[in-house]
């Protein structure tokens, strides 16, 4: 299975956005990061045998996550956040391997008190197709 394919793509893309893009996998954020910023997780869903063409195709969810400054409401983050998914949208993999296909509608995604960040969630769903 060649996963760093597909995350190495979506990352590729993210870079594209006007909000900046932070790889958080396996590392906190920067602490004197400015906000508005997003990352990634990859939130596989199912994986299935294709036996016409011996390859896997893979369903899941690529979670987009905001990340906007404590006291500054939710309206200039979710435009942000819909502005940057329509450019992950927009993208398209050369080979045709993965598909960005449809957005989900935002979701708040806090930590409570430990952490005073406001996070707004867009699920983006993807097919992933691995020879």
């Amino acid at each position: 299975m060649d996963e760093a394919y597909k995350r190495d793509l979506v990352r590729q893309w993210a870079a594209l956005c006007a909000t900046p893009y932070v790889d958080t996998i396996n590392r906190p954020p920067p602490a004197n990061l400015a906000e508005p910023w997003f990352t990634i997780v990859f939130d596989t869903e199912s994986t299935e045998l294709e036996t016409y063409a011996g390859a896997t195709l893979e369903r899941g969810l690529v979670d987009v996550v905001f990340a906007g400054a404590p006291g500054t409401g939710d309206s200039s983050l979710l435009q942000a956040a819909a502005a940057d998914v329509d450019t992950l949208l927009a993208q398209s993999d050369p080979n045709g391997r993965l598909v960005l296909e449809l957005a989900q509608a935002p979701a708040e995604s806090t930590n409570g008190t430990a952490d005073h960040s406001y996070r707004v969630m867009i699920g983006i769903n993807y097919t992933y197709r691995n020879p």
